[in-house]
């Protein structure tokens, strides 16, 4: 809810303001929350999971949802697999961006 009162009302700005991507980390675990416009380069939510079990993380809740038919929601909460090894938010945000841009 947050990421989309930053963006204000989505009607009277340009879609150029999308995606918005925010990932957020403590200890062994990571939160990622994307919006993306519906006109924009489609990602699988399957897609998404593969890059957070790549970079160490178990998946523990992904989920989408269509907003207004004109925006698409992603959140992902993940554990690390290995607790003492952790997980590198900067390497998943990278993989993230490559898939969306």
């Amino acid at each position: 809810m947050s990421l989309l009162g930053e963006m204000g009302n989505y009607s009277e700005r340009s879609s150029s303001l999308l995606p918005k991507l925010s990932i957020y980390s403590r200890d062994s675990t990571i939160e990622m929350n994307l919006i993306m416009d519906l006109n924009m380069k489609r990602v699988m939510l399957h897609e998404l999971v593969s890059v957070f079990e790549e970079g160490g993380a178990q998946v523990i809740n992904a989920n989408l949802q269509n907003l207004n038919d004109r925006m698409i929601i992603y959140t992902i909460v993940g554990q690390a697999i290995i607790c003492r090894i952790g997980i590198d938010p900067s390497r998943i945000e990278e993989r993230v961006r490559d898939l969306i841009f």
